[in-house]
């Protein structure tokens, strides 16, 4: 069987957190279809853990430039020509931003589909707390990269409360709400098609559209493939108590937690881009209120139970 043509690979963005690791074994289980994920082999059951990220980071590949993204699906041809499988992906190894920027220069293969997953936001930054602090601790660049945006908003942060000297699911938790200037990027690029993870983990027809889009193959009608992919729950099996509702996640967080994930939606203008995707936004109700700075040496708010900043793995 030869490597997989061009018009037989597919990429599924994402900025994580969308059940990206279900997402590679579902596609990966099909007998046609080999896909891995963002980092590097196929996709586990089990949360990755501070020594998994210090493994694989470093056998990461820059894939930034034009030559990475072409290294990047020969290298996806080769392993899925070694399993014998017709089709070849990745989840989560390139987000939007990133190939926008391919599309937009005409460097990018001719037939590479692309799909990508999103979720609500408010349920995106709670999921993501504890793997970004992982995160950081795994990889000093990205420790790098949170205490620019800590330093940038410090005034700002200062004025919406957050504790003085926050604690690191803090800082994961203010840096995730920043980071719903990316979501809207996202959301606003005109190529991109969006299935949202609430759908295509609970959906059968969902999930089925999703794999026609990014491979052709009508899996809709294939009882046996889909039965085992949705044999296990993968709504959040990494950690059965978080919140599922996001108006329930919402009211159980902070005051200044509530006021950083706002100041950021609306900085974003997330918002009307989401509701076009059928999400309710509407935990917000409230102008928001920016906090008098305090005086020096005096703590704003009282830290969050950590409990409440949620969890998860991306």
């Amino acid at each position: 069987m030869p490597e997989p043509t061009d018009d037989k690979l597919f990429l599924v963005t994402s900025q994580g957190y969308t059940a990206t690791k279900w997402a590679a074994w579902a596609l990966n289980s099909h007998p046609l279809i080999f896909c891995n994920h963002w980092l590097g082999g196929k996709a586990s059951d089990s949360p990755l853990t501070l020594g998994d990220l210090r493994t694989l980071y470093p056998n990461q590949e820059p894939m930034e430039s034009d030559a990475g993204l072409q290294g990047f699906l020969s290298k996806l041809r080769h392993e899925a020509f070694g399993e014998s499988k017709v089709y070849a992906g990745n989840v989560g190894g390139y987000c939007i931003r990133e190939l926008d920027a391919f599309y937009k220069q005409k460097k990018h293969e001719d037939g590479l589909r692309t799909v990508n997953i999103i979720r609500h936001p408010i349920q995106w930054v709670a999921s993501g707390v504890n793997m970004w602090t992982k995160q950081c601790k795994a990889k000093p660049s990205i420790q790098e990269m949170e205490d620019r945006h800590m330093e940038e908003n410090r005034e700002t942060y200062a004025r919406l409360g957050v504790p003085e000297k926050p604690e690191p699911s803090a800082r994961a938790f203010c840096f995730l709400s920043g980071e719903m200037m990316e979501l809207a990027y996202d959301a606003s690029v005109p190529w991109a098609k969006h299935y949202r993870m609430e759908d295509i983990t609970r959906d059968r027809q969902a999930f089925a559209g999703m794999v026609r889009d990014l491979t052709g193959l009508d899996v809709s009608k294939d009882g046996e493939y889909l039965e085992r992919v949705f044999s296990k729950d993968p709504i959040n099996y990494h950690n059965p108590h978080k919140a599922q509702d996001p108006e329930e996640q919402f009211r159980r967080w902070a005051p200044w937690q509530r006021r950083v994930y706002q100041y950021w939606m609306e900085k974003s203008g997330i918002r009307p881009l989401y509701e076009g995707f059928r999400y309710d936004m509407s935990q917000v109700k409230k102008p928001l209120e920016m906090m008098e700075m305090a005086a020096p040496g005096q703590q704003t708010n009282k830290p969050a139970n950590p409990t409440t900043l949620g969890g998860g793995n991306r």
